[in-house]
């Protein structure tokens, strides 16, 4: 008899993967597009895929977003359509209406701006949870912080801190906001969201519900990354804002970002596939 999937794996396919597969798991015809678009050699195979978009799209461990040379797309419009396809520029809303935690995942200045006032949008939408859990840590301050009043922060929880002290957030926020600052690994340049996730669940918080706010294209990476860390006991929804058509046209760096993020999302879902059919 087949055995039950682990819940992560269930809950993975909810979290947008159907846009990279079609019924029987092979690469849907929206990833094969793209790949044919950006002249990806494979034979159609996972192990093939994989290999080649994390030899040809993948940065370096060392090179941080805002390092990645910036590279002209001769075809945004284009471009912009596949990766819609995919579900990667769109806003993702909350599943629900009701979360015991919402958790803001780090970034720097202007995405975590963007997922703070996404996340206000939500709740003034309607949607609610008991505890707000800012995951940062000690990770470089970068480029966008320009409007901040006073003296500039020195890293990363420091930068989320302060934004959520200048931003016009819901007052509710204030006695339910946690600061999660997570430190750097021995040898490391800085601390990974899987760290900050690690971090948070070393506190041994109560299991529950949880609405995981990243933006787009990281939505779905970002959520299914805690769908393996967290135990069964949480159930995980990701939501985060998308961005238009004009905002990518005039990213420098939008094009590279795209393609090193689906090589991240193809590589966490081949993963996913090898414990699936052990299953």
């Amino acid at each position: 008899m087949r055995r039950i999937l682990p819940l992560f794996l269930l809950l993975f396919s909810f979290l947008g993967e159907a846009a990279l597969t079609d019924e029987c798991d092979h690469p849907s015809s929206d990833l094969l597009k793209v790949l044919e678009t950006f002249e990806v050699c494979h034979d159609g195979s996972w192990d093939s895929i994989i290999d080649a978009t994390q030899t040809q799209w993948l940065r370096k461990d060392d090179v941080e977003l805002w390092e990645i040379p910036p590279k002209d797309d001769p075809y945004p419009r284009r471009t912009y359509e596949l990766f819609t396809q995919l579900e990667m520029t769109q806003d993702i809303h909350a599943k629900k209406s009701d979360y015991d935690y919402a958790i803001v995942l780090g970034a720097s200045a202007e995405p975590v701006r963007q997922r703070y006032q996404f996340l206000k949008e939500e709740w003034q939408r309607g949607v609610r949870f008991n505890k707000l859990i800012v995951l940062t840590g000690d990770r470089p301050c970068v480029p966008g912080l320009d409007d901040v009043k006073g003296p500039l922060p020195k890293n990363e929880t420091e930068m989320m801190k302060l934004l959520f002290k200048q931003m016009d957030l819901p007052a509710e926020w204030d006695s339910m906001v946690l600061f999660v600052d997570t430190p750097k690994r021995p040898g490391a340049r800085r601390p990974d969201t899987i760290d900050t996730y690690r971090k948070w669940l070393a506190m041994d918080p109560k299991p529950g519900s949880c609405l995981i706010i990243s933006s787009q294209p990281f939505v779905f990476r970002q959520a299914s990354n805690s769908c393996e860390l967290f135990p069964s006991t949480f159930k995980i929804n990701g939501a985060g804002g998308g961005f238009t058509f004009e905002r990518y046209q005039k990213h420098p760096r939008g094009l590279p970002i795209l393609l090193d993020e689906l090589a991240r999302r193809i590589k966490i879902h081949h993963a996913t596939c090898y414990l699936q059919s052990a299953a």
